[in-house]
């Protein structure tokens, strides 16, 4: 199973708890509270030197980071992410001009 590791009050974590339920992915959530340090601890580093959440740890042991990273993960293939390449520059534009 898919495991998450994500602040409940972060906006881009957020966005990856809403595709993962619009996809209905299967997960399971792992509470990283960020005020606290709780992703600069020396376990969380060794999953994500960047020390930033959302984490994704993919059935096979892949880590992805990034939650735009993610949301594109997720998306892909999916009625959430659009099938002609000039639609899909679109939306990476404005996943750019997000963050």
């Amino acid at each position: 199973m898919i495991t998450v590791y994500g602040d409940p009050i972060s906006g881009n974590c957020y966005k990856l708890a809403l595709i993962l339920s619009l996809t209905r992915c299967q997960h399971h959530w792992i509470d990283v509270n960020v005020v606290k340090g709780e992703a600069r601890s020396a376990d969380f580093l060794l999953k994500n030197p960047n020390g930033r959440v959302p984490l994704v740890v993919l059935e096979d042991g892949t880590f992805l980071a990034e939650s735009n990273t993610c949301l594109f993960f997720f998306a892909d293939h999916s009625d959430y992410w659009p099938a002609d390449s000039r639609s899909q520059a679109q939306v990476l534009q404005w996943m750019f001009f997000e963050q």
